[in-house]
């Protein structure tokens, strides 16, 4: 009876983040963008405390690098981003061993406990989409299902990796 949505928040200054949002009335999970190319981990802190401020504290809190971090500074990213209460953070790495590095660090004290990794380009742009399920590199996949083949094939993939998903369209 009902599907669960998220607000986007593009990689905009955190001072237009509320009125992005006020766009989505009624949602309480927003994706917000980090890591963009040119901006700085300040410019990421800022959007992220925005969005905490403007949705509260019940909400749910996404972050999606796409990629754009190496393993030392997505370690340091979701340092400073773990205080306002990160449900996940998505394709913080490009590669699926960068991943799995940084899952390990995440776990074994050395970065920050309790920030799940979700993958998603390592899963819709890969040859093998099961691969990183397979090297324990992800908590949960983010599963796009045109660009891995329709949604028969996508539950295919969904079923044989074993882990949580999160349904996502552009």
């Amino acid at each position: 009876e009902r599907i669960a949505v998220n607000a986007t928040v593009p990689a905009v200054p955190a001072e237009e983040g509320p009125g992005v949002l006020a766009r989505f009335p009624g949602c309480r999970t927003a994706k917000v963008k980090v890591a963009e190319r040119g901006q700085t981990l300040r410019d990421d802190t800022d959007r992220v405390r925005a969005a905490r401020e403007a949705m509260g504290d019940d909400a749910l809190i996404r972050v999606d690098a796409n990629g754009g971090w190496s393993v030392g500074e997505a370690e340091a990213a979701l340092r400073a981003l773990a205080p306002f209460g990160l449900e996940y953070a998505e394709q913080p790495c490009a590669t699926i061993a960068e991943l799995a590095e940084l899952r390990a660090r995440l776990a074994d004290g050395r970065g920050v406990a309790g920030v799940r990794i979700a993958a998603d380009e390592s899963v819709r742009k890969a040859e093998d989409p099961l691969a990183v399920a397979r090297a324990g590199a992800a908590d949960l996949l983010v599963v796009k299902a045109q660009p891995l083949g329709g949604v028969a094939r996508a539950l295919g993939i969904v079923r044989e990796a074993g882990l949580p998903v999160v349904v996502s369209s552009a």
